[in-house]
């Protein structure tokens, strides 16, 4: 029997790749970096994509606007 992924374990899979990732990746090619290199070249779009998955993540959202939500449901419908 195949086991579906869950929110908690997409959770711990991202957080696996993202260190996985953070260790073995060359000094100036950290995620942090790369993000500090997209502020620079696109501070409105970066800063907006971020607040706005802390917005999906922290529920304020809500579904009719959250478009993370309503491409889930219409991929995964």
């Amino acid at each position: 029997m195949r086991r579906h992924l869950t929110g908690e374990r997409a959770l711990i899979v991202l957080a696996a790749a993202v260190t996985a990732y953070e260790v073995a990746a060359p000094e100036n090619e950290l995620i942090s970096h790369a993000f500090d290199r997209l502020l620079e070249k696109h501070r409105i779009a970066t800063g907006f994509a971020v607040i706005y998955t802390a917005a999906h993540l922290l529920n304020i959202l809500p579904p009719r606007v959250d478009l993370y939500h309503r491409l889930g449901r219409t991929i995964g419908s």
